[in-house]
């Protein structure tokens, strides 16, 4: 979850390949190796306001509001509607 908080403040995240986000490609999340992770961090320092927006609007879907909305649906799969 604190990779999506910092998308969330608008921030480029790079970090080494992490199993949790290795799986599958993250907008705004850069996976690199050792060997290149200074480089790809100076190349994402820079922030430009619609990229800030930008990784606002994508990180929405993994706030806290949003997770537990999904918690609640697949429990309700699982269990049937709460009566």
């Amino acid at each position: 979850m604190k990779v999506y908080e910092y998308v969330a403040s608008g921030l480029s995240v790079v970090t080494t390949p992490l199993p949790s986000l290795a799986t599958r490609e993250r907008a705004h999340v850069h996976l690199t190796d050792d060997a290149r992770f200074v480089e790809e961090v100076s190349q994402n320092l820079q922030l430009v306001e619609e990229d800030v927006q930008e990784r606002k609007a994508a990180a929405t879907q993994f706030s806290w509001t949003s997770r537990a909305a999904q918690a609640r649906e697949l429990i309700s799969q699982l269990v049937g509607p709460n009566e």
